[in-house]
């Protein structure tokens, strides 16, 4: 049995962390007076009842969530230009194997979703030490 408060904790804690590494690029390139790639960042955590609804979909047992499931948090950096999404994506390859790992990506701008959907996405791992430890 999952219990939902703790196993959430560390993704909680990941988006935070992230959010204010990017929100903190940006920032430095304003303060350089240099154009920012990064218009705002904002982050989540899915629902408790979502990621069970999507572990049933998928057919993931309660111990697989963990493993198996990509985006129970994740984190948006909306650019102002098409352009500016790949600065974004080379920033984040720049920090590959520093202080996250790119486990793939998936890039919906050349490859659009047959409803229209445009977006890049990265599927990262990203390590937190928790009062538990490594997560």
């Amino acid at each position: 049995m999952i219990y939902w408060r703790e196993f959430l904790l560390p993704y909680e804690q990941a988006v935070e962390e992230l959010k204010i590494k990017f929100k903190s690029l940006r920032d430095e390139y304003r303060k350089r007076s240099t154009y920012s790639p990064i218009e705002f960042v904002t982050g989540r955590v899915k629902a408790m009842s979502s990621i069970i609804a999507k572990a049933k979909k998928l057919g993931y047992s309660e111990s697989e969530i963990g493993e198996k499931m990509e985006d129970i948090a994740g984190i948006r950096i909306m650019c102002q230009f098409e352009d500016d999404i790949y600065k974004v994506v080379d920033l984040i390859k720049e920090r590959n194997g520093i202080d996250l790992e790119i486990l793939y990506e998936k890039n919906y701008i050349k490859n659009k979703k047959e409803s229209g959907y445009r977006s890049y996405h990265i599927i990262i791992k990203y390590p937190v030490v928790t009062v538990k430890g490594l997560f």
